[in-house]
C-alpha cells in the first residue's frame, strides 16, 4: 500500500562541502636494526629509539574553561526542548532494552542530538563515550560530562590502546559505550575495525543509530556536522547487530557501514522517511 504523502512540504537541506582531509593514521614503528655486531650495532640500536616518536599528551580542560562551558549545556538543553523527536516502536524498544549494555555506532555528525538524548532513553545505565587526546577533545569531553556522559580520552593516533582498554573495561563492567566510526577527524562516512573490535572484545551488540532531520543546517566541516533548525522534527532509528554477526570483522565493518548510511538520510533525503515506522 502506497504510504500518504508526508506533512512536510519541503526540506531545507543544503549540500555541504566535500573537501576532506586526509584518514588518521597512526604513528609506524621504525624499522628493526640490522644484524650487525660491536659498535655498529649500538649505534644503529641508539639512533632507532632516539627517533620514535613520542605519544602526544592528553590535555585537560582548566576549572575557568570548564565553567565557560555551562552556557552551552543549558543552550543545548534548551534547543533539543525545541525540536519534535520521534522514534518507530521497534528502535523505541531497542533503546530501552536493559537487559545487557550496548555499544552506539554513530556517524560524526549526529553528535548533537545523541548528546542530549542518550538519558532519555537508558536513565539507568551509564553511557561512556571516546574523545580524543586533543585540545579539542578535551573541550568535548568537558562539555559532554556536563551532560552526564562519563568520557575515555584517546584515538587511534593517541593513546589507542589505552582507550580501547578503557572501553572493553566499562562495557564488561555493564557500562554503555558511544562511538563514532568515522571520527576523530574522518574520513566522513567511513567506518574503522575500531568499533566492531571493541564490542566484541566486550561482549556487546551493537546499536547503529540514525537520525533523519526535517530541517538542518550542515556546517563546512570535515564531517558536515547537522544542527537541526529549532522547531523542526527528528526522526531517530536504531538497528542491532548482534555479536553471531562479529564473527568475521572485515563483513561486520563493511555491514555496520551500509546500515548507518542507510538510517542517516542526507542528500538523497526522502519527506515519507520521517513517517515510517522502524
Amino acid at each position: 500500500m502506497k504510504k500518504p504523502a508526508s506533512p512536510v512540504s519541503h526540506i531545507r537541506m543544503t549540500q555541504p562541502r566535500d573537501a576532506q582531509p586526509p584518514p588518521e593514521t597512526a604513528a609506524s614503528e621504525p624499522p628493526p636494526p640490522p644484524a650487525s655486531t660491536g659498535a655498529a650495532a649500538t649505534t644503529t640500536t641508539t639512533t632507532a629509539t632516539t627517533t620514535r616518536k613520542k605519544p602526544a599528551r592528553i590535555h585537560q580542560v582548566s576549572g575557568l574553561k570548564r565553567a565557560a562551558l555551562w552556557p552551552l549545556t543549558v543552550l543545548l538543553h534548551l534547543w533539543n526542548a525545541t525540536l519534535h523527536v520521534t522514534t518507530g516502536p521497534a528502535s523505541a524498544s531497542l533503546f530501552t532494552r536493559t537487559d545487557r549494555p550496548f555499544t552506539f555506532a554513530l556517524w560524526h555528525n549526529r553528535t548533537f542530538i545523541i548528546a542530549d538524548q542518550a538519558t532519555r532513553f537508558r536513565p539507568t545505565r551509564p553511557l561512556h563515550a571516546l574523545t580524543s587526546a586533543s585540545k579539542d577533545g578535551a573541550l568535548m569531553g568537558a562539555f559532554l560530562e556536563m551532560l552526564g556522559i562519563r568520557i575515555i580520552r584517546g584515538s587511534s593516533s593517541n593513546y589507542g590502546r589505552e582507550a580501547a582498554t578503557a572501553l572493553i573495561a566499562a562495557l564488561r563492567r555493564g557500562s554503555d559505550i558511544g562511538l563514532t566510526p568515522d571520527g576523530p577527524r574522518g574520513p566522513r562516512y567511513t567506518v574503522k575495525p575500531g568499533t566492531v573490535i571493541v564490542a566484541k572484545n566486550g561482549r556487546s551488540p551493537i546499536v547503529a543509530f540514525g537520525a533523519a532531520f526535517e530541517s538542518a543546517w550542515v556546517l563546512r566541516s570535515w564531517d558536515g556536522f547537522r544542527l537541526p533548525r529549532p522547531f523542526s522534527r527528528v526522526h531517530l532509528y536504531g538497528r542491532l547487530m548482534p555479536l553471531e554477526e562479529m564473527a568475521d570483522t572485515a563483513a561486520a565493518v563493511t555491514a555496520l557501514a551500509a546500515t548507518l548510511q542507510e538510517l542517516n538520510p542526507d542528500v538523497e533525503h526522502d519527506p515519507h522517511r520521517l513517517d515510517q515506522v522502524v
